[in-house]
């Protein structure tokens, strides 16, 4: 079976510096920013009153560390592999296990994974993370080969890092550094889903649902036979059920639904949802498992000639949809600031304004899956932008 221990909540963290001392460490709150948790501390005036901005600007130009002393579960380490696996680390960071590293990350977009199936203890484990300052990292490179635009401060396209922590035209230059996102153990027997991937096939007759699942697999002393269960639960509660065994390149499974009922957008028609959960099984339990959220519809973008040169129209389930909608940024300087309340809110008040189709800028980051999973349920289509806005980028 599986296992997955969440690493996040209280840490402790600290300017770093040749004369820190033991009793430097302040609490810190993970998911999380070193703005946060001086804020929280009192330490910093509030960036956002007055010019409080410009007080603070030497918080990104300062190396940061945090610290976690946890200690594993005893069948996490029965487990045969345990992973640390870090959903988003802002930015510039390097990692190490009861002072030994781990790895280093240099991306904001992206998720870190570490294999520490030989590096944690049955007791108390420390996990060290080292944050470098990326205003001096981008000052350096920025010196050397100069690039233009991408935020207020120079060279932020140096950095696989939000150009809008740089500064923008609606943002103050403050840029993060921290744990943003969540932080946990992971630890497997066997095997694990590596991908999956999602795809649905409309005809007259209904809609097919299909997830083509690759995995990750180790030698064990007697690997048992595996096979995956897959089951579509519709919006009414009904569910649709099959089971694929694995063969030597993963597995397919597909699940006809006979009548289905098609998602739209915003004033369009209702928002029905399905869920499609997958689990990775033995005979005798569970490996892995993963669900994922579905409005069944098609989408196309239909070019045609017409008396202008060429139509640039949506169509949704055969209808051409008229988008309206607006253009999305981070919706917090401090991303960790944002409640599902608050973000909820967000979407109440574009679907209260007729809007169907937001643009996810480039300047910011990819959102989190309860953002598309809001869009899903307000009927909000998505033009997802690249993560790279209004700069020369090497």
């Amino acid at each position: 079976m599986n296992h997955t221990i969440s690493l996040s909540g209280a840490w402790n963290f600290r300017q770093a510096n040749t004369n820190a001392k033991a009793n430097d460490w302040q609490p810190a709150v993970v998911p999380g920013g070193v703005h946060t948790d001086l804020l929280a501390l009192g330490a910093i005036p509030d960036p956002f009153v007055a010019d409080n901005e410009k007080q603070v600007q030497w918080v990104a130009e300062t190396d940061w560390e945090y610290r976690l002393e946890f200690t594993p579960q005893p069948g996490v380490l029965a487990e045969a592999r345990q992973f640390l696996v870090c959903d988003g680390l802002d930015t510039l960071a390097d990692v190490s296990l009861n002072g030994k590293p781990l790895g280093k990350a240099d991306n904001l977009f992206r998720q870190w994974a570490w294999d520490v199936t030989d590096r944690l203890l049955p007791g108390p484990n420390e996990l060290h993370i080292l944050f470098h300052a990326p205003v001096s990292f981008i000052r350096a490179r920025q010196a050397l080969k100069p690039m233009t635009g991408g935020g207020d401060i120079p060279g932020g396209p140096h950095l696989r890092k939000a150009s809008c922590h740089w500064g923008w035209d609606w943002g103050p230059k403050l840029p993060p550094i921290g744990v943003w996102k969540d932080i946990r153990l992971e630890a497997y027997t066997q095997a694990r889903f590596a991908d999956v991937h999602v795809r649905q096939q409309h005809t007259r007759d209904g809609v097919t649902v299909s997830a083509a699942i690759e995995l990750e697999r180790w030698k064990t002393p007697h690997p048992a036979p595996l096979f995956v269960k897959a089951v579509l639960t519709g919006p009414d509660g009904e569910t649709l059920e099959t089971v694929t065994g694995v063969g030597r390149g993963g597995a397919a499974c597909t699940l006809e639904v006979p009548n289905p009922q098609l998602w739209w957008p915003n004033e369009y028609g209702p928002q029905p949802l399905y869920t499609l959960e997958l689990t990775l099984q033995t005979e005798t339990g569970v490996l892995d498992e993963c669900a994922y959220q579905l409005g069944l519809r098609t989408i196309e973008l239909r070019r045609e000639p017409d008396e202008w040169g060429e139509s640039f129209t949506f169509v949704v389930n055969g209808v051409p949809v008229f988008a309206k909608g607006s253009d999305w940024i981070p919706a917090d300087s401090f991303p960790t600031r944002i409640t599902p309340a608050s973000l909820e809110g967000l979407f109440v008040s574009a679907a209260a304004a007729h809007m169907n189709m937001f643009r996810v800028w480039g300047g910011g980051f990819y959102e989190s899956e309860d953002f598309y999973n809001l869009c899903d349920r307000f009927g909000i289509m998505v033009w997802q932008d690249f993560t790279f806005a209004c700069g020369i980028y090497p």
